[in-house]
């Protein structure tokens, strides 16, 4: 049997990171927590890696898959554009999209279905995100690029884009606490206020 293995941290995608976060969370600490880990992060299915091979492979392909991310780099800015088997996407711009992306963006949780916000931080090129045809049909809904994204999306791409939206919301929310925290004080330095 042949376990396909990551070469480089290049070949490292989205689907990749529920076994992480697993592995974050609680490390393997014996052959069954070991073989877990290998088939939740390859696909591989339990029965054929327990037949197929020896604990001395698997600890060899756990070491093979923790030592991808010696040399993990994740970049500050995420590209513009990235190109999924052909198809090209762009890096949407949240102050520039309608605010069906901000609910659905609101809606999404990155732990338990990361892929789904793979989809919302890219939307095909030259499309307008939550656009309908003349039957009210969404054009572009996420179903139709969440297993394309799932099982091509690099997940350095992943978590830069990540960092980045991360930072927009913060300094967003800054700005708003900062304007709430000013108003407060006007409202303070008013002798008036509350008076008619």
């Amino acid at each position: 049997m042949e376990i396909r293995l990551p070469k480089n941290t290049e070949d490292l995608r989205i689907k990749h990171l529920k076994a992480l976060n697993g592995v974050e969370e609680e490390p393997p600490r014996n052959l069954n927590d070991l073989i877990d880990f290998v088939c939740e992060f390859t696909g591989e299915k339990r029965s054929l890696v327990e037949l197929f091979t020896t604990k001395g492979e698997i600890l060899k392909i756990y070491e093979h898959l923790l030592g991808l991310f010696n040399d993990f780099k994740v970049m500050s800015k995420p590209p513009q554009t990235i190109t999924l088997k052909g198809k090209e996407f762009e890096l949407i711009n949240p102050e520039k999209v309608g605010i069906g992306w901000h609910i659905d963006f609101e809606k999404s949780d990155i732990e338990k279905d990361p892929v789904r916000v793979a989809c919302l931080f890219y939307y095909p090129k030259g499309e307008i995100y939550g656009a309908k045809d003349e039957n009210k049909n969404l054009i572009n809904p996420i179903k139709d690029r969440y297993k394309e994204f799932e099982n091509h999306f690099p997940l350095s791409t992943f978590l830069e884009a990540s960092n980045f939206f991360l930072q927009r919301f913060v300094t967003s929310t800054k700005r708003y606490t900062d304007k709430e925290i000013m108003l407060m004080k006007v409202r303070k330095l008013n002798p008036f206020n509350g008076r008619k």
